[in-house]
């Protein structure tokens, strides 16, 4: 169905609603200050894990589940999928194909059922924002509905926190 492949990023303006997401990729050393901050305001978030995150980290990740949180997919390893690094172009990688991503997809899926016994929920959000239709139609074949972020009409306009990068004015 079409529905499943549009990227899911804005809900209705007619509900006063927000959707906290966080991605685990390669680092747990915040997992505790953000479930406790979570905890505190009895928040549920989504959190996109990736399965070498699930891998490294299975405490972190039990942590997060137990505290009741949804987890979709992060991808196995947070590569790239699309060549926007090199031309701000949603163009999909030549190494990239359908059985490559539902490879990606199928192990996180994997690992995190091996973890916990649970299913993840079926959304994934691609690493780094880059995904295309014919991606989300590749995940959308194995029952993955894209998430992504709240986007303005530019970069500026971002919900994105950009808080994985590092911060060039500390000292």
């Amino acid at each position: 169905p079409k529905t499943t492949v549009v990227d899911f990023s804005k809900g209705t303006v007619a509900e006063k609603v927000i959707a906290l997401t966080f991605d685990g990729g390669s680092l747990a050393n915040a997992v505790a200050p953000i479930l406790e901050i979570l905890a505190e305001h009895a928040i549920i978030s989504t959190m996109f894990l990736t399965g070498r995150f699930i891998e490294k980290y299975p405490q972190a990740t039990l942590q997060i589940v137990r505290a009741g949180h949804e987890i979709g997919n992060h991808t196995w390893d947070h590569s790239h999928l699309t060549t926007f690094a090199e031309n701000n172009k949603h163009t999909t990688l030549q190494n990239i194909d359908r059985d490559t991503l539902h490879d990606q997809l199928s192990r996180t899926g994997e690992a995190f059922f091996e973890l916990t016994d649970m299913r993840m929920q079926p959304f994934w959000r691609a690493p780094y924002g880059e995904h295309n239709h014919e991606l989300r139609s590749w995940a959308a074949v194995i029952g993955y509905r894209h998430i992504g972020w709240t986007m303005g009409k530019s970069a500026d306009e971002s919900l994105d926190t950009l808080d994985w990068l590092a911060d060039s004015t500390a000292t």
